[in-house]
C-alpha cells in the first residue's frame, strides 16, 4: 500500500502492517514516518526493537536470523532496518523480497532509505514490501506546501503565525524543515502560546549576524545608498542566503506600493502600519514622500524579474543582481554605479 507522509498517522491508528518502506530525500519527514511506527509499535507491544545497519559488509542472513530468535526470547519485534547506500544490492533485495512474501509471526519490519529512483520503486523487493505493507515516500517541501507545513507546524506548538512571520521563516530556512522545526521548536519554549509576528520572530530566532535583513530594508527605504551596499556586503559574508534578502527587499516594496495606492486615494495607510516600530513607520513616510506610485510599482516589478533571473539562470551571479535591485530601491536608478572599493567581494 502506498501512502503519503499526511496520510501515516491515520493509517496507524488502525493497526500496525507488517513492513513499512519509508524512503525519499527529505530527512525530517522521513525521521518523523520512522518514528510514528517506532512508537506505535511500542504501544502495541512491540517491546523488542533490534537495529541492523546494512552496509557494504552487511550479512543479509542476520534479517531471518533477527526473525527467528523471537522464539527464543517469545517476545514481539520491530527490526529496524536501515540502508545508508540507499539500495540493498542484489542480495539484499532477494532477501527482503523473501522476508515479505513471508513474514514471521510477532515481527514488523522498518526499512529506512535515500530517495529511490524510478527503478528501484519497479524492484522486487519494494513491490514485495509494498503488497506486506506500507510503502511511503517522502519529498522535499516547497511553495504552499511548505507554508502550509510551516504554519501547521507553528499551531501545534501552540503559536498562531502571521502570514508574513511564516513568510519570513520560509525563506530563512529555504526548505530545510528540520531548521524550521528546530526554529519552531525554540519559539514554542521561549514564547508563550499566542500570536506571533515577524518582529517578535526574528527577535527570537538564532542570528550570529552583525546586520539583519531589516537593516537592509530599513537602508533602502531611506534612500541610503551607501548604507545599503555595506549592509548587503555584510549579510553576503555572513551567510544570509539570497532567498531571504529577496523576500526582505520585495516585502518592503509590496508594503510601499499598496501606502502608496492608498494614500492617492486619500486614504489611511495600510491597517498593518500601527503595529510597526515607530521608527520603521516613520521610514514608510519618508519613503513614500521620496518615491512616487508608479515607481514603486515599477519597482516590484523589478522584484519579480529579478526573483525570475536568479532562478532561472544557475550562472547568475545572484548577489549582483540584488545589488542592482537595492540600488534601484533607494532612487539611484536601475543601473549600478560605481561599488565602492571592497564592497560585494567573492
Amino acid at each position: 500500500m502506498k501512502l503519503r507522509f499526511e496520510q501515516l498517522a491515520g493509517n496507524l491508528r488502525q493497526g500496525l502492517a507488517k513492513a513499512y518502506l519509508v524512503c525519499g530525500d527529505e530527512p525530517w519527514q522521513q525521521l518523523r514516518a520512522a518514528d510514528m511506527v517506532r512508537k506505535q509499535a511500542r504501544a502495541t507491544g512491540y517491546s523488542d526493537r533490534r537495529v541492523l545497519e546494512a552496509g557494504k559488509s552487511f550479512d543479509w542472513n542476520a534479517l531471518a536470523f533477527e526473525s527467528s530468535a523471537l522464539s527464543l526470547f517469545s517476545e514481539m519485534i520491530l527490526l529496524d532496518l536501515r540502508l545508508p547506500g540507499g539500495k540493498p544490492g542484489t542480495e539484499g533485495g532477494r532477501a527482503l523480497a523473501a522476508w515479505a512474501k513471508d513474514p514471521p509471526e510477532g515481527t514488523v519490519l522498518l526499512v529506512t532509505a535515500g530517495r529511490l529512483d524510478r527503478k528501484a520503486m519497479n524492484s522486487a523487493w519494494v513491490r514485495a514490501l509494498d503488497v506486506a505493507g506500507v510503502v511511503l515516500q517522502v519529498w522535499p517541501l516547497t511553495g504552499r506546501a511548505l507554508s502550509d507545513w510551516v504554519t501547521a507546524r507553528f499551531r501545534e506548538s501552540g503559536l498562531e503565525a502571521t502570514r508574513e512571520a511564516v513568510q519570513y521563516l520560509v525563506a530563512r530556512v529555504e526548505g530545510n524543515l528540520l531548521a524550521a522545526d528546530q526554529e519552531i521548536e525554540k519559539l514554542a519554549l521561549l514564547r508563550p502560546p499566542g500570536r506571533l509576528d515577524t518582529d517578535s520572530l526574528r527577535a527570537t530566532v538564532s542570528d550570529s549576524a552583525r546586520y539583519d535583513v531589516f537593516d537592509l530594508s530599513d537602508a533602502l527605504l531611506a534612500g541610503d545608498v551607501s548604507r545599503s551596499v555595506t549592509v548587503l556586503d555584510a549579510l553576503r559574508g555572513e551567510g544570509t542566503t539570497e532567498v531571504l534578502v529577496l523576500w526582505s527587499i520585495t516585502n518592503a516594496v509590496r508594503v510601499m506600493v499598496a501606502a502608496a495606492h492608498a494614500a492617492q486615494q486619500g486614504q489611511a495607510p495600510p491597517a498593518g502600519w500601527p503595529r510597526f516600530p515607530r521608527e520603521r513607520v516613520a521610514l514608510y513616510r519618508q519613503a513614500l514622500r521620496r518615491v512616487s506610485r508608479p515607481r514603486w510599482e515599477e519597482l516590484l516589478r523589478c522584484c519579480a524579474r529579478t526573483d525570475a533571473r536568479i532562478k532561472s539562470h544557475a550562472g547568475a551571479d545572484k548577489w549582483q543582481e540584488l545589488l542592482q535591485l537595492a540600488i534601484a530601491v533607494t532612487g539611484h536608478g536601475l543601473k549600478m554605479p560605481a561599488r565602492p572599493t571592497g564592497a560585494m567581494a567573492d
